[in-house]
């Protein structure tokens, strides 16, 4: 190979070799953190679709529940049964006891329990007891539910004794002899605005 020839190949191969380190240095330099940064964005847009994806899911789930709350709201609008605060026990004792004696029933004890507050009502429990016949008694349960609806029954113990019904008038049963009177023993439950327990 001619001298000059030999001298333009040694110069045409320092020339590559120069171009490839030159491109070597810019893929190091510019290029590779481009790609990783290319790389990052789309991972984070990847990310950015799950987060909308979820966040559409939690704005359904809100919406739905939204629509539970008010039709909840409205049920309670429309209640005829209006819960009164757990401060007005003695009233309610009262109404109770004369609601008791109204029907026929003689009242011998009427006292609360300890009261269980929840989050949407607290309960009261309260314990009647006393004398009358099985008929007075139904009356007086009868009109407890339909006077006092947010007042119910856990339960009741009835006890038969020979004798006078608890209006004190003997009428003739179907059989043809005098009602039993006896003792009774209601557990009722009062259920009572949430919020302060009864004083």
């Amino acid at each position: 190979m001619p001298p000059q020839r030999y001298q333009w190949w040694r110069l045409d191969a320092v020339g590559a070799a120069v171009c490839v380190g030159v491109a070597l240095i810019m893929y190091l330099g510019a290029a590779r953190p481009m790609i990783a940064r290319h790389e990052a964005a789309a991972a984070r847009q990847a990310d950015l679709g799950a987060d909308r994806s979820r966040l559409r899911k939690l704005e359904g789930e809100v919406a739905a529940l939204r629509g539970k709350l008010e039709s909840v709201r409205q049920t309670l609008a429309s209640s005829p049964v209006r819960l009164e605060p757990a401060s007005a026990i003695n009233r309610r004792l009262a109404d109770i006891s004369s609601l008791a004696s109204d029907n026929g029933l003689k009242v011998n004890g009427i006292e609360p329990g300890p009261a269980e507050t929840g989050a949407y009502y607290t309960t009261v429990p309260i314990h009647l007891s006393g004398a009358g016949s099985y008929r007075a008694c139904t009356i007086f349960l009868n009109k407890l539910r339909k006077k006092m609806p947010d007042t119910g029954v856990s339960s009741l113990e009835l006890t038969g004794g020979a004798g006078k019904d608890g209006a004190g008038i003997p009428p003739a049963n179907h059989y043809g002899g005098v009602p039993s009177a006896g003792m009774f023993r209601f557990a009722l439950l009062w259920q009572a605005a949430p919020g302060s327990p009864p004083q």
